[in-house]
């Protein structure tokens, strides 16, 4: 079922970026420096609703698990999120999608610059200063709450390339990001 839903997941990226890009090229009196705008803005949400749903889905499941198994609930779901985390990425990537996640504390000038560089090497890229979520620090980038059934993220990010439409950005998950499961 995981593998479904993630599927289901990173098809409505897909959507999104369809409708987006359609509406878009459509309208003709706007800019196209607003038009990338909103482009990327709901390609933004997107993913962060993506990455929502998807890492719900996995630690609600290893929950269930472990509770039905009588096993530690919290590194069962500690072990969940982590290798969803990482296989988001992966499903992205065979979907044709450049979406990497990381953590860390990059500088919004180091922010700006991956986006930047993503356009010459047309690929999401780490900024300087994060390491790649499936880095074990990165493990230390969220805290699981078994109890209250959350998950609390703190200095997690992602940088997108989307070559159909030549942009690409780093962004953080906002502070506070929290996913029920």
């Amino acid at each position: 079922m995981g593998k479904g839903f993630l599927s289901f997941v990173i098809g409505a990226i897909a959507l999104i970026s369809l409708v987006a890009s359609g509406a878009l090229l459509h309208g003709a009196r706007q800019d196209s420096a607003f038009q990338k705008y909103r482009f990327l803005e709901l390609e933004d949400i997107a993913i962060k609703r993506a990455l929502y749903s998807s890492v719900s889905e996995a630690a609600s499941d290893a929950f269930a698990i472990s509770v039905a198994s009588q096993t530690d609930s919290y590194s069962g779901v500690n072990e969940a999120v982590y290798l969803r985390l990482a296989e988001f990425e992966r499903s992205a990537a065979s979907q044709g999608y450049g979406i990497v996640l990381w953590c860390g504390s990059p500088s919004e000038e180091a922010r700006r610059q991956a986006s930047e560089d993503m356009l010459s090497q047309k690929t999401a890229l780490l900024p300087e200063g994060a390491l790649p979520i499936s880095d074990t620090g990165c493990r230390s980038s969220y805290a699981i709450d078994v109890l209250g059934r959350k998950i609390h993220f703190s200095q997690v990010g992602f940088s997108a390339y989307f070559d159909s439409f030549g942009a690409g950005f780093a962004s953080f998950l906002p502070s506070g990001f929290e996913v029920d499961f």
